[in-house]
């Protein structure tokens, strides 16, 4: 240590700490076992992990979601795993209070609107706290399939497990997670889900099998006639008739992988996997009441030994 003379003075004799003392080795903590009302999320597509944060710590966890969905106002968010789901809201209102309101610049999670899971064997449990509390409806799904394809909107929540749609309530002031009711068709399979930005219309994709091969349909339900809930609505109700087939493309070589509605919600395009170098664009349109074809084309996607797999990742209009 250096003096205001100038000479130097001979300090504390402090012993030197080792690398493993100055930064003892730390083991991540272990995963919750559920999520609660106080998560928080971050999406990390591109590293393909889900990452749930709870207040001052990250956990990383297998990516074992099978979707994550937003709706087109934003204002839901949704985790799906195998045969349980979480939504969001993530523009919660503020309450009304009769004092004066105090900035807080600290950022609160979103509130969770529902959850629900079909862990129990004939047993749906849907609610907020499921550990401690929850409603519970019964099904009749001997053996439910995981959860294939999910679509939120801000009123209404749609899953599909393959030959099943499930359509829950997505409002906090009603119920929020009740199954208001499913349509089952064994011989389909629903590979696609989504609602129309103004949240009237709910599309389904759908692969048919009959007896000249596999058929690929698009199938409408208008949300205006989803059925209300029932005063006894401790059990699942099947709605055959909500569906209705706007498109049939028959035996196609082209599987459906992205759609897109257009922002009037007038309008619907598909997208396909590639076949060769093309891939095929489908047009629907809804024209004086009803949808109909507007047209297809064939789109050329890059392909060669140096570049990868082509095909279209994602559409929109």
């Amino acid at each position: 240590m250096l003096t205001r003379s100038g000479h130097h003075q001979q300090g504390p004799n402090i012993p030197a700490e080792s690398p493993a003392q100055r930064f003892p080795p730390t083991s991540p903590p272990a995963p919750p076992d559920h999520f609660d009302a106080n998560i928080r999320l971050r999406l990390d597509v591109n590293r393909n992990a889900t990452v749930p944060l709870l207040p001052n710590k990250w956990y990383r966890i297998r990516p074992e979601f099978r979707a994550n969905v937003i709706s087109h106002s934003g204002n839901r968010v949704g985790l799906f795993r195998e045969k349980e789901y979480w939504v969001w809201d993530t523009n919660p209102q503020p309450e009304r209070i009769n004092r004066p309101v105090r900035v807080n610049t600290t950022p609160r999670p979103p509130p969770l609107v529902c959850a629900g899971n079909f862990k129990t064997n004939l047993v749906y449990r849907y609610g907020i706290d499921l550990e401690r509390q929850g409603t519970l409806q019964r099904h009749e799904f001997r053996d439910l399939s995981p959860f294939y394809a999910a679509a939120l909107s801000d009123e209404y929540i749609a899953i599909s497990t393959g030959g099943q749609i499930l359509v829950f309530v997505g409002t906090p002031e009603c119920a929020s997670g009740h199954c208001l009711f499913y349509t089952e068709d064994q011989n389909s399979f629903v590979s696609h889900l989504l609602f129309s930005p103004d949240g009237k219309t709910l599309l389904a994709l759908a692969n048919t099998t009959e007896s000249s091969g596999t058929v690929r349909r698009a199938l409408v339900a208008e949300v205006a006639m989803f059925p209300r809930i029932p005063a006894d609505g401790t059990r699942f109700v099947q709605y055959k008739d909500c569906f209705k087939e706007v498109a049939n493309w028959g035996n196609s070589v082209y599987t459906p992988r992205c759609l897109a509605f257009s922002g009037d919600s007038k309008r619907i395009v598909t997208s396909t996997t590639n076949v060769g170098d093309y891939c095929e664009i489908q047009i629907l349109e809804y024209y004086y009441g009803r949808w109909r074809k507007k047209g297809s084309h064939l789109i050329s996607v890059l392909n060669g030994p140096r570049l990868p797999k082509g095909s279209l990742t994602g559409i929109q209009l």
